[in-house]
């Protein structure tokens, strides 16, 4: 049996920018990219289809955690316990069981803040390639295991992390509708068309008038 690696350090997740921030910018993003529609574009398309191409380019697709498809492994890790526990540098080996699991939608929405939020969020490893996260649960090397207790420390920190993508849900799917609404599209198309009337209308000079 190959030894596994221990290649997946854990972060914190849900630290960095807010969710309000961060739909602010793809909303901005949507905005300008319907200001810059090619307006030949806009007036040959329908309304609802703009709307589901703008939808497909900055909507957020939540992030949902699926079952776990293989079992836990482990790797034994040294790690410092700093000098809270003694003067110098202390160093002593862990074992650190490791669960993987699969998610489906925006993995940039693990390092999202939501509006409602604690100070102590989870960890864990985001795989963005191979779409998988992975979770940790840590104890003393020679500590006889109990899988009991590390199973429960595995849907402990599923149920945290699953708890701020809730969170996330709600402020995606308005974000979604805003992006999805054909409201804008059609001011922009009326007043495309506007223009394009009034430009029209404007009388060219003739001949004469233009030699002065």
């Amino acid at each position: 049996m190959v030894t596994p690696a221990d290649d997946k350090q854990v972060r914190t997740l849900f630290a960095g920018q807010g969710i309000a921030e961060y739909l602010a910018s793809k909303m901005q993003s949507y905005a300008d990219d319907l200001k810059h529609w090619n307006p030949d574009d806009l007036l040959a398309r329908t309304p609802e289809d703009i709307a589901a191409e703008l939808l497909e380019r900055h909507g957020v697709v939540s992030l949902t955690l699926l079952g776990p498809d293989r079992q836990p492994d482990s790797v034994d890790r040294t790690v410092d316990l700093g000098r809270q526990f003694s003067f110098s540098d202390v160093r002593r080996t862990v074992k650190v069981y490791r669960l993987s699991v699969p998610f489906t939608g925006d993995a940039q929405l693990f390092s999202v803040r939501p509006t409602t939020y604690n100070l102590n969020p989870p960890a864990g490893h985001v795989d963005t390639s191979m779409r998988r996260l992975t979770i940790e649960s840590v104890h003393p090397a020679g500590e006889v295991p109990d899988p009991e207790k590390i199973g429960q420390s595995f849907r402990e920190t599923l149920r945290r992390v699953n708890w701020h993508l809730d969170q996330h849900r709600d402020a995606a799917e308005r974000h979604n509708a805003q992006i999805a609404a054909v409201g804008p599209i059609q001011q922009r198309i009326a007043a495309i068309r506007a223009d394009r009337e009034v430009l029209s209308k404007i009388p060219l000079p003739r001949g004469t008038d233009a030699q002065g």
